[in-house]
């Protein structure tokens, strides 16, 4: 091999090597950051959705007690018994989510499993401590949200997110909940579908770097024989 030609392939691999090395390093970091940018984005816009229905609900539920003045909020069972009421009470969030309305007390009186009506959340303190925490920094009429983890019929525990509103200057409070994996299911389509782009881009990149590769030493071959 003739003097020019090493030179040419040094040159070439000198040039080459680093630039792909380059590319694939940042195509990594591009999609990294793309990832964590659309999950951080998706979970604030769906806290944002939880919050604007929690206040949503409390707003309809505020705007039926002004026109049922004769409803004793203070009669748990003749406000748990207010069909229309419940339907304002309970609506769903999202595809997994619902709301619920307790009191200042922290006794539930609509929930979408009948058999949390009329519990005691303070007594979820010990077995569910983020709940509580979020849940209890409500109690004084305060807007609250939060993460907590929730324990589910089987036994399995899931990740949710809460935000809760006080109806007016009443008693009760309207908390909207669900879960955050409900979240993550577009930013796992999205992070899918940019692996593959990237994937792509790398692939076409090192095709195109192979043909220049070939066409340099097919020059340095043919200059060689002069």
């Amino acid at each position: 091999m003739s003097i020019r030609i090493r030179v040419i392939l040094i040159l070439l691999l000198v040039g080459i090597v680093p630039t792909l090395i380059a590319v694939f390093g940042a195509t990594a970091q591009v999609q990294n950051l793309a990832i964590r940018s659309n999950q951080a984005t998706l979970e604030e816009l769906a806290k944002a959705t939880i919050r604007d229905k929690a206040l949503a609900t409390a707003q309809q539920v505020q705007a039926y007690l002004l026109l049922h003045p004769e409803i004793d909020l203070s009669d748990a069972a003749a406000l748990q018994a207010d069909q229309s009421l419940a339907a304002l009470a309970v609506q769903p969030v999202g595809q997994t989510g619902y709301t619920a309305v307790f009191d200042d007390q922290a006794i539930t009186h609509f929930h979408a499993n009948p058999e949390i009506v009329g519990v005691d959340l303070s007594t979820l303190a010990d077995p569910l401590p983020e709940f509580w925490a979020v849940l209890s920094a409500s109690l004084d009429g305060s807007p609250s949200e939060g993460y907590y983890d929730w324990q589910e019929a089987d036994g399995s525990i899931r990740r949710k997110f809460m935000a809760i509103v006080p109806v007016g200057d009443t008693l009760l409070r309207v908390a909207a909940t669900t879960y955050i994996d409900e979240f993550a299911q577009p930013a796992r389509a999205m992070t899918a579908e940019l692996e593959r782009l990237t994937g792509l881009a790398r692939l076409y990149f090192g095709l195109f770097a192979v043909v220049v590769g070939l066409i340099v030493l097919g020059v340095a071959f043919y200059v060689g024989t002069w």
